[in-house]
């Protein structure tokens, strides 16, 4: 299945694929198929299927536009100023865009390519012309036209009326022709001069793609009717075995050859993976089935093949060369495999279940048709017999296993919570019945609510503190932002590099042990963090503990004048008690290399958490509080217990096992 992205990451796929072309403020990304509303910042907002756009596809109105190519451009051009110009200088943007074009009278001048591929052209030549048509002779006549041919043509039999009325003008070569002077004058000359000059031309280019088709096909075809005018127009070329046949020079070119000797081609391949495919499957099904009346055109295009037993089907090949044969023998051999017995049935169930049933009042009929099995403590029950060879038996003995189970999934699911949510919430009435069957969970803002454990533990949380994230989300700045994190997050993370956007788009986000990461802002304003100071295990299981014991603790306490750089958190602190509680982590005791960290980094790092514990320690003993650091996730409920009682607080013996967890040892 193709994988499905979210609003954010389509925007960053598009924008790898389009840099910063388009802004995509207004989209509202659904699924790859239902269009989304995109930004062009020159021609405005425009409709487009998501997966066309990751593709390549883009503003519709910039495509029509950069249509027309320098090469185009020069093609349209000469259809409409023959060779009067030169265009080796034109690099063509877009219409509103003038290119640079020679006139061999008077050099380069500049042009909006609209206005000359509409018939505009030189200025000055346009100027002369007009010069002549409003007061030209005969005499000025000749005297523009010897300017720009020379003495090429002999113009004795001329009577000047105006630049648009015709003159008779003799070639050297060719005799009289007549032309508008206007035309003579701008370098038009005599047409059958013109055609001998296209024709050397063109006998040229026939040369150079005979040459270049012959460094591709070698000596495959013969070109001697080939007439080149350009590369998209098809010419005539000689197949040595199958004559003449129409082709474009570009497609030729390209590796393209004569179609009928494809055709043969492709006929002599099916016929070699015919013989491929019948000599895969004789190796593999022997003598059972007859080919001789195989069609092959594709693995997975359906072939006839004959049983020796039950006749013609058709199957795809390449399920034939898997395994798969004859539709009707798969059938009987199956009805074969159903038709099991009581004994064997019996005989399955003990290698599965021992000598735990007793199964002396089975009748069996077949594999989804229940009988009647004796379990030795609850008596009778019903159970077809696939599920039985399954695993499956007694309901009864089923139903006190899961009561026996849910007690330890309480453990699990409370500690969890804990690793995801840390202390938000309240989970005193919580009544665990599985993972999808809701649960009664308060928030310390808004109270009790309900909650599957499932969706607790994939990140939800309270409706209403959701609500509040929303409202921040949808009206959001980056100072509602900030604020709302402070709330939720207190003093742990450093903010300034928060650059709030919208609630699909990361921000940058600076945690003090870590550094830089980015969060979605619901997510971060949920309760999520930095992703590499998930809630240590140590700490989960002194919450559990503590929870057991019915005691009232502040986790991540701030309210205090502890400070460091900026306010420091004990992971603890039982106010009642002026106890506090620090989980301390294999990094407060020797230098740890997080990530791609540097060793020296590790060490600076390792200096800074020794001194703020420092920095703890002392304020602890400074304001009369005991300060309780725990180091081995298994004693954690031996030191708790004896710092309890050592305050004349009494530890119920319940507790212990309530609150009891396997945790490796200094574990973070």
């Amino acid at each position: 299945m193709a994988e499905r992205l979210t609003g954010a990451e389509f925007i960053a796929r598009a924008r790898e694929k389009h840099g910063d072309t388009y802004d995509y403020s207004l989209t509202r990304y659904v699924n790859s198929q239902s269009k989304v509303t995109i930004v062009c910042p020159e021609h405005g907002e425009f409709q487009q299927v998501p997966a066309k756009h990751l593709f390549g596809q883009g503003c519709a109105s910039c495509g029509g536009r950069v249509r027309l190519t320098t090469q185009r451009f020069i093609a349209r051009s000469r259809r409409v100023h023959g060779d009067r110009y030169d265009y080796s200088l034109v690099e063509y943007v877009n219409n509103r865009t003038r290119v640079t074009i020679l006139c061999g009278d008077h050099g380069r001048f500049h042009q909006l390519p609209d206005g000359h591929m509409s018939g505009a052209g030189c200025p000055r030549c346009a100027d002369r012309e007009r010069g002549l048509a409003r007061t030209g002779t005969t005499a000025e006549f000749l005297a523009a036209a010897a300017e720009v041919h020379g003495n090429r043509y002999f113009y004795g039999d001329v009577r000047y009326v105006n630049s648009r009325t015709k003159v008779t003008i003799i070639c050297a070569e060719h005799g009289p022709f007549d032309q508008v002077p206007g035309s003579h004058i701008n370098g038009v000359g005599c047409p059958a001069c013109g055609n001998a000059q296209r024709s050397r031309r063109l006998t040229s280019s026939t040369g150079d793609f005979v040459r270049k088709a012959q460094i591709v096909h070698g000596e495959t075809y013969d070109y001697s009717q080939v007439e080149y005018v350009r590369a998209q127009l098809k010419v005539t070329i000689g197949c040595l075995t199958h004559g003449g046949f129409r082709q474009t020079p570009n497609g030729h070119l390209s590796g393209q050859g004569c179609p009928s000797c494809a055709q043969e081609s492709i006929a002599r391949r099916r016929t070699d993976t015919v013989e491929s495919f019948v000599a895969k499957a004789l190796r593999l099904h022997g003598d059972r089935y007859d080919y001789s009346q195989v069609e092959y055109r594709h693995s997975q295009v359906k072939v006839t093949i004959v049983c020796t037993e039950h006749g013609p089907f058709r199957q795809i090949p390449s399920s034939h060369l898997v395994g798969a044969g004859c539709p009707t023998c798969g059938n009987h051999a199956i009805g074969a495999a159903k038709a099991d017995t009581t004994v064997s049935f019996v005989r399955k169930a003990r290698g599965v279940h021992g000598e735990r049933y007793d199964y002396s009042q089975v009748d069996y009929a077949r594999s989804q048709v229940a009988v009647t099995i004796v379990c030795d403590e609850h008596g009778p029950f019903r159970q077809v017999p696939n599920a039985h060879l399954s695993g499956q038996g007694c309901p009864e003995c089923g139903f006190r296993s899961i009561s026996a189970a849910r007690a330890g999934s309480l453990d699990s699911f409370l500690d969890r919570a804990f690793v995801v949510h840390g202390s938000r919430f309240d989970y005193a009435r919580v009544v665990f019945a599985g993972s999808h069957v809701k649960v009664t969970i308060l928030c310390r803002d808004h109270g009790k609510f309900e909650q599957t454990p499932a969706s607790h533990l994939n990140g939800s949380g309270c409706p209403s503190c959701a609500v509040e994230v929303r409202r921040i989300a949808i009206a959001g700045t980056s100072e509602l932002f900030i604020a709302r994190a402070v709330v939720v997050h207190g003093d742990t993370y450093d903010y300034s590099t928060v650059d709030y956007r919208n609630a699909i788009t990361p921000v940058a986000i600076i945690c003090p042990l870590h550094g830089r990461f980015t969060q979605v802002p619901p997510v971060h304003l949920g309760g999520s963090g930095c992703p590499r100071c998930s809630t240590s295990k140590g700490e989960s299981a002194v919450a559990r503990y503590l929870t057991a014991l019915g005691l009232d603790y502040e986790h991540q306490w701030r309210d205090h004048d502890c400070r460091d750089v900026r306010g420091l958190a004990f992971d603890f602190a039982l106010l009642d008690h002026r106890l506090l509680i620090e989980f301390d982590g294999i990094q407060h005791s020797q230098p740890v290399r997080w990530g791609s960290m540097s060793q020296e980094q590790a060490e600076a790092q390792f200096d800074a958490v020794r001194r703020r514990d420092r920095i703890k320690n002392d304020w602890a003993a400074k304001n009369g509080w005991t300060m309780l650091r725990l180091t081995d996730a298994t004693t954690i409920e031996e030191e708790l217990t004896s710092a309890l009682v050592a305050r004349g607080h009494s530890v119920p013996c319940g507790a212990r096992k309530a609150g009891s967890a396997t945790l490796p040892a200094n574990t973070r």
